[in-house]
């Protein structure tokens, strides 16, 4: 037996018990609009309908996974103990509530987000849990190609200025000329977050070679290339050229040159089709205000306040109690109206990066967490290039990741975190092997 963990071998029932809830989740989050999504409210929290869909489906797969066979647990497990680690970061942010000095309105609310938050990671992880390592690689091809599918989707709701869009009003373009792609699934300041991982799995799927799939993986690359230079962020465009860049550099032989000239020229014909109908205004300028202003009121509470509490944290949502927020202010947030006044300075009223959240709020210990999980997205990379095996893929959830510095993925927005965990799960599930040999335990 291999000393990783390895996968057991299922039949394709079993698996269907793990992966339709997910598949099922995904399709209504893409297309549900906000303005016909359920909103109960629980214990005078309001929530919503597909947030609570996403436990739902979280709990029914993870019931498919642990009825159906589990994982044979050895020495060195597969998703490298990312699991355990977030179930302890979650489990003492929720026990953080209680010195956050929140009132009891607001630690609930902010008590539910840690739900979702534990939900996104959970869906993901039955399913990747559940399926041997090529049913892992094809699953994520068809995932990659879906999201691609959907960027088309907003692309030409955003483009053509298509009266579908249901959101609060339009989408104010800031710049932009038209109205910033974005969805029901992902914003346009978090797009990125799944879109370029989902490139990075067809880039690799491309490159390996299957004959096959070669122009289905080139139209979706080509759509993923328009919708992500659609969201008009200017983020995305950075870890977009990082992206671009570490494929030619990690890239070896010519086939990789062959491959990385063709990246090349499908942005520039991507960007030629985007700027059309767009301005480049908006992306002339790096600079975010809002931002760092975030960053630097964030400075000032770390320093001026006791070391101990700068060890133990202040609490989650001490600083950014942002949950009520999100559903009071929803007008105000979408006119780009997002700041807070506070003793220490003006900032978000959420911290827009996980990193802040990690350290201003949970202490050492988020600190701890954060340095662990880049701890094992540079050892996925370093080991796929060293191998040459998965590289484009696991560069594509290293990029991505980079939008935690920007984007308060994992703790907010489980829509967008439960797809960036499937594909970083996914790529440490093949880590130890190209994806095509199945494993029995």
């Amino acid at each position: 037996m291999s000393p990783a963990l390895v996968f057991a071998e299922r039949s394709r029932p079993q698996a269907f018990l793990c992966v339709a809830p997910f598949a099922l989740w995904f399709l209504v989050t893409s297309f549900l609009p906000d303005t016909l999504t359920p909103k109960p409210v629980i214990f005078d929290i309001p929530v919503r309908g597909t947030d609570l869909g996403l436990l739902c489906a979280a709990l029914m797969s993870f019931g498919g996974w642990f009825f159906a066979g589990r994982l044979a647990v050895t020495q060195k497990p597969w998703h490298r103990n990312i699991p355990l680690w977030f179930a302890l970061i979650l489990g003492y942010a929720a026990i953080s509530i209680l010195w956050s000095g929140m009132d009891v309105y607001n630690s609930r609310a902010m008590s539910y987000s840690l739900a979702f938050a534990a939900g996104a990671f959970l869906l993901p992880f039955s399913v990747i849990a559940s399926l041997t390592p090529g049913q892992v690689r094809r699953f994520a091809r068809w995932l990659a190609l879906g999201l691609a599918a959907i960027g088309l989707v907003y692309c030409a709701i955003s483009f053509f200025g298509l009266s579908v869009r249901t959101e609060l009003g339009h989408f104010y373009d800031f710049g932009f000329g038209i109205e910033r792609v974005k969805g029901p699934l992902f914003e346009a300041s978090t797009g990125h977050m799944i879109l370029l991982p989902a490139a990075g799995v067809l880039l690799q799927d491309w490159f390996d070679g299957t004959p096959d799939h070669s122009a289905a993986n080139a139209a979706g690359l080509a759509a993923l290339s328009i919708t992500i230079l659609g969201l008009g962020s200017r983020f995305a465009l950075i870890v977009t050229g990082l992206f671009v860049l570490a494929i030619i550099v990690a890239g070896r032989g010519a086939r990789s040159r062959k491959l990385s000239v063709a990246v090349l020229a499908g942005l520039a014909l991507s960007a030629a089709v985007l700027f059309q109908y767009a301005s480049g205004e908006r992306l002339r300028s790096f600079q975010d205000p809002q931002r760092a202003s975030t960053y630097t009121t964030s400075l000032n509470i770390v320093e001026d306040r006791q070391p101990a509490l700068n060890l133990a944290g202040s609490g989650y949502g001490s600083i950014w109690p942002w949950y009520m927020t999100d559903w009071t202010q929803q007008e105000r947030i979408a006119r780009g109206y997002m700041m807070t006044s506070t003793d220490y300075g003006t900032m978000l009223f959420q911290p827009h990066s996980v990193f802040l959240l990690l350290t201003v709020e949970l202490g050492a210990a988020g600190l701890l967490f954060f340095v662990f999980l880049w701890k094992n997205l540079v050892s996925l990379v370093s080991r796929a290039a060293g191998r040459q095996q998965n590289v484009f893929a696991a560069l594509g959830i290293a990029c991505a990741s980079l939008g935690m510095l920007a984007d308060t993925i994992l703790f907010k927005n489980p829509k967008v975190s439960s797809v960036w965990w499937f594909f970083l799960l996914a790529a440490l599930a093949l880590r130890d092997g190209d994806g095509r040999t199945e494993h029995a335990s």
